[in-house]
């Protein structure tokens, strides 16, 4: 139950008070149901509505913001891969590169083997 308060506090906190707007609304409803003057209903649908706008808007800001929160790990998360993939693709180019002039040297008579690169490994992992 910890865990679940300290990821997703927001969202739980953020039903709960859309919940509670539900529920606002019935009371308020229950309340004002079998009265005939508007004088008398008027107090009722006010502090009713009102408080369930309000919980309902609290509510759904703090939806928002759970997602937001979601949204910016999702974010970090793909930064990390991408730096990870543009220094594999960098070590994939050199080896590239040497390749390229690998066969050159061969196809030429008179070119001497070019000498690998400093950032190029040994080992070839597909």
């Amino acid at each position: 139950m910890k865990h679940l308060m300290r990821e997703r506090g927001r969202l739980v906190a953020g039903i709960t008070l859309l919940v509670a707007a539900v529920v606002v609304l019935g009371v308020g409803y229950a309340s004002i149901s079998d009265e005939v003057f508007v004088s008398i209903q008027l107090p009722y649908v006010l502090g009713g509505g009102v408080g369930a706008l309000l919980c309902a808007g609290v509510g759904l800001a703090l939806v928002r913001s759970q997602d937001d929160i979601d949204n910016r790990r999702r974010l970090i998360d793909l930064e990390a891969a991408h730096e990870v993939m543009s220094e594999r693709f960098g070590a994939l180019g050199l080896q590239v590169e040497y390749a390229t002039q690998l066969l050159e040297s061969v196809l030429r008579y008179d070119a001497a083997v070019p000498a690998p690169p400093e950032g190029l490994r040994r080992e070839f992992r597909i």
